[in-house]
């Protein structure tokens, strides 16, 4: 499945290996440096996939992670850590959005990726909810 991936890391370097890995994938990438940029793209454009880290310029990824779960309850997430559990970032991360942590493979970066594009089927309480 193709999809729009919206980047956001300060790092140039790691922006540019998940750039270049997911637009290998075949996916259209969006990368940006900071998260007050990433935030007026996904609000200008129907993205995805969000890929954030906790340490980018401007406001944090928790901050962005909020605001995008206020504004799009279903966008997908994934967050990239980069400090492990040092900075009390993961603390702040929705249970629902998965972690990557620095150093990571980029086997692990597209599947994680995919497993995001999967569509969730709905459990059975959910079924019985549904009528």
């Amino acid at each position: 499945m193709t999809a729009k991936i919206l980047i956001v890391d300060d790092e140039p370097s790691v922006l540019a290996v998940v750039s270049r890995a997911l637009r290998d994938e075949g996916h259209e990438v969006i990368a940006v440096s900071n998260v007050q940029t990433a935030y007026e793209v996904a609000l200008d454009q129907a993205v995805d996939v969000v890929v954030t880290n906790n340490g980018t310029s401007g406001l944090d990824g928790a901050e962005l992670v909020s605001a995008l779960r206020m504004r799009f309850p279903r966008l997908p997430i994934l967050h990239l850590d980069d400090h492990a559990l040092a900075t009390g970032f993961q603390l702040q991360v929705p249970a629902e959005v998965p972690t990557l942590f620095k150093p990571f493979d980029l086997v692990s970066l597209r599947a994680a990726v995919r497993r995001l594009l999967t569509p969730r089927r709905p459990s059975q309480p959910e079924l019985a909810t549904l009528h």
